[in-house]
């Protein structure tokens, strides 16, 4: 009996070690004293080896600006706050020294003291997203500056944008067209003409 048990135990710790190792994502394992007592083969997606991490405080690598959150929220977590959001974003640091933006996903492992940490690493996404509002500020700064009226058409022909200038020329409110036909105000003698030409223009 006891030599079957300790199969059934060894079996079902590899099998678990398997599901640690093919998350797809940077995970550890943090003990009460906030040391890193277990990390995953994908840690090395920040420049990390397994033994670079184990026995060190997990704050090392996390931004100084970031870190009194993340020490707060794991300290209520291993007091067992379920009132904590299970993920949220941060800031890790890669090896190089470089900051990058992570979410960060963490779950208090049931009847331990220990809590499990997965980190995707969502930089060139917060980055893209970033720009990607500085291009879309500039835009309207200029369209906004134009006397005449400019607007976007997605694929069903419903308004996705509208400049300042519609407001002045038409009378109406931009904010109540958007995400509406075209088509809604045109003079019907025009109607036919003018859905003819976008369908041309797709």
């Amino acid at each position: 009996k006891i030599a079957e048990y300790y199969t059934a135990a060894q079996e079902q710790k590899r099998y678990y070690r398997h599901l640690f190792e093919t998350t797809g994502a940077s995970t550890l394992i943090i003990d009460e004293k906030q040391l890193i007592v277990d990390a995953n083969e994908e840690t090395a997606r920040w420049g990390y080896t397994k033994e670079e991490l184990i026995g060190k405080p997990w704050s090392h690598f996390v931004a100084p600006e970031e870190l009194a959150k993340l020490q707060q929220n794991n300290k209520r977590r291993m007091q067992g706050d379920i009132s904590l959001p299970d993920k949220y974003e941060t800031v890790f640091i890669h090896k190089s020294g470089e900051k990058r933006h992570a979410m960060l996903y963490s779950r208090l492992i049931p009847n331990t003291k220990q809590v499990i940490i997965s980190i995707l690493d969502i930089h060139d996404y917060v980055v893209a997203h970033k720009q990607l509002e500085e291009i879309k500020q500039q835009y309207e700064i200029v369209t906004n500056s134009i006397t005449d009226c400019i607007f976007g058409l997605d694929i069903q022909g419903r308004y996705t944008y509208l400049n300042k200038a519609f407001d002045e020329i038409t009378g109406y409110s931009r904010e109540d067209f958007i995400g509406q036909s075209f088509v809604k105000k045109l003079v019907p003698k025009y109607q036919k003409l003018l859905v003819e030409s976008f369908k041309k223009s797709l």
